[in-house]
């Protein structure tokens, strides 16, 4: 009988993870895609190799989260299995060192935009709750059916609506320190504009009747050195 010849095996490229992968995270300016378990696994070493190799700092690099999560829909089972995505997702960031996450806010789908904001921004609640450090940043969308995020309204809501922890100097010594402390125990409304290098920039601080608006330091704040 004649002899049969097989094909040569194809050797099937690894899908641990690896340095290579990082740094192709780290090269690519605009956000970019990778599985969660890719990420979740890799190793400080590798980031550190990915980071060094492609000469962006952690906090110039953009992951964007899966995009089958919902933050926004209607039903509870669904959103829950949201949460939990992009609970992995952040988790995996605050492993690799990344300092923000992008998302979708979502599809209201059979719901109201009311409905849906408070469930988006319920969602995100719970998130960042999970898991400190990282920031979620809400990517604007082309608006079509019932996605949310094609109004910049929608985002302003929806951010407006997180219920994120705020931080408070309950014991008073930050107001102390900078000299903010009155008499009775109550602290003057200021803004500390404070470069990179821990150099005071600015500093406003107003009298006790007088509101503080934020947007004319911010402006301010554009030109400090980091």
């Amino acid at each position: 009988p004649s002899s049969v010849r097989h094909p040569p095996r194809q050797r099937v490229p690894s899908r641990r993870p690896s340095a290579q992968l990082l740094r192709h995270l780290a090269l690519r300016p605009a956000t970019v895609s990778a599985p969660t378990c890719l990420l979740r696994a890799a190793s400080a070493r590798a980031r550190r190799t990915a980071s060094s190799a492609a000469g962006y700092p952690a906090h110039l690099i953009l992951p964007h989260s899966g995009y089958l999560a919902n933050p926004a829909h209607p039903d509870v089972a669904a959103r829950a299995k949201s949460r939990t995505r992009l609970t992995a997702e952040l988790r995996a960031c605050a492993d690799l060192g990344l300092t923000m996450l992008n998302l979708h806010p979502g599809s209201r789908l059979s719901s109201t935009r009311a409905v849906a904001i408070a469930n988006c921004a319920d969602t995100l609640t719970l998130v960042l709750r999970a898991v400190p450090g990282p920031a979620l940043v809400l990517e604007n969308t082309c608006g079509a059916g019932g996605l949310l995020g094609g109004k910049l309204e929608d985002l302003r809501d929806i951010i407006a609506a997180v219920a994120a922890d705020l931080f408070a100097d309950r014991s008073q010594k930050m107001a102390r320190d900078y000299q903010m402390l009155l008499e009775g125990g109550v602290a003057a409304r200021g803004t500390f504009l404070i470069d990179g290098k821990g150099i005071v920039r600015h500093i406003t601080v107003n009298d006790l009747p007088v509101g503080r608006k934020v947007a004319g330091d911010q402006a301010r704040a554009r030109g400090l050195p980091r």
